[in-house]
């Protein structure tokens, strides 16, 4: 933290307003009065880690699939992939999305196999076009519109080797327009509010999650790009400012939680480690230069600890340095 002038701010200070939600867009379409509202849905039990993320409450609902196997900052993890957010807790799942995609998500589900089956079958079955024919125990269907029970749905999405993604796209549509009631289950933030947002009654859009290849050659996000979908599809009204997180106190995942606080503030952890010790006693909010200096406050704010100090030595990565300290933990 070199050439660091340490400026505490005064706490009487309110800052700027808070930024909208993402269910300050006003009424939805799908005949339940539903504003727009974010929702991870994860479905285990294929043979990769399958996750979406959509936002129902308009005629046009965008659905943006997250690709397999991409590398990227899991807050409290570290650098990790797609399967890693998977194997998490939903809520760990939520963090984690949601800080990548730079908007606090409202909901999230998570699904087994068996759970949308229950769904498909409750329904009457999934409405779905498929891209080509498919060998089910039940006989051959598509290629085409079709509609596929519970058993087909299992089996179809259980299937090894069998490019689960395209699958996982293929199905979305018909289980957002599936008639849920009582037939929701698995591991979710709120069920019932869940329920209420499906069928979300709109034209189910696929959105492509924009990437790119790292010099390490390795499947990124295109934060660039994805910050521009992410505005013009999903209501994100501000670029989210880029985060570096430290540990200065040693305990581990104290970077989530630091995620969990400014990511509905307007912030995107983009690399979390350990500080050099864990002996800091007050969390230190560095501005990478005077003109971060209103973000670093704002973010001193959500966590309601620390002190704000401006240095004009960048990091190279971030706008914000946060070192975690024992006020944080206390």
């Amino acid at each position: 933290m070199a050439a660091a002038a340490w400026l505490l701010w005064p706490s009487g200070d309110p800052g700027p307003a808070p930024l909208p939600s993402s269910q300050d867009a006003g009424e939805g379409a799908n005949g339940q009065g539903v504003a727009p509202s974010t929702l991870a849905i994860s479905l285990e039990g294929a043979s990769v880690p399958l996750i979406a993320v959509a936002r129902p409450g308009g005629a046009d609902v965008p659905v943006l699939t997250v690709p397999v196997q991409m590398s990227l900052e899991i807050p409290g993890v570290g650098e990790g992939t797609t399967e890693a957010i998977a194997r998490q807790d939903g809520d760990g799942l939520r963090v984690a999305l949601s800080n990548t995609l730079g908007v606090w998500l409202d909901h999230y589900l998570v699904l087994n196999l068996k759970g949308l089956g229950r769904i498909a079958d409750a329904a009457g079955g999934l409405s779905v076009i498929l891209p080509a024919k498919a060998e089910l125990s039940s006989g051959v269907v598509g290629p085409g519109a079709v509609t596929l029970t519970g058993a087909d749905v299992r089996e179809y999405m259980g299937a090894e080797g069998s490019s689960p993604f395209t699958k996982w796209e293929v199905i979305l549509p018909g289980l957002l327009n599936a008639a849920v009631e009582g037939s929701l289950g698995g591991s979710s933030d709120d069920l019932a509010a869940i329920s209420r947002l499906l069928p979300v009654g709109g034209s189910v859009r696929i959105d492509t999650f924009p990437t790119s290849i790292s010099a390490g050659n390795l499947r990124v996000p295109d934060y660039e790009a994805l910050d521009v979908l992410m505005a013009k599809d999903f209501g994100v009204a501000q670029t989210p400012v880029p985060v570096l997180v430290q540990n200065g106190v040693g305990e581990p995942g104290l970077a989530a939680e630091v995620a969990r606080l400014l990511v509905p503030k307007g912030f995107r952890v983009v690399l979390s480690g350990n500080a050099a010790t864990f002996d800091y006693r007050e969390t230190q909010v560095v501005a990478s230069g005077n003109d971060h200096v209103a973000d670093a406050e704002r973010a001193r704010r959500a966590l309601g600890v620390g002190v704000v100090a401006v240095t004009q030595v960048p990091s190279g990565v971030a706008d914000v340095t946060i070192v975690i300290g024992k006020d944080f933990t206390a």
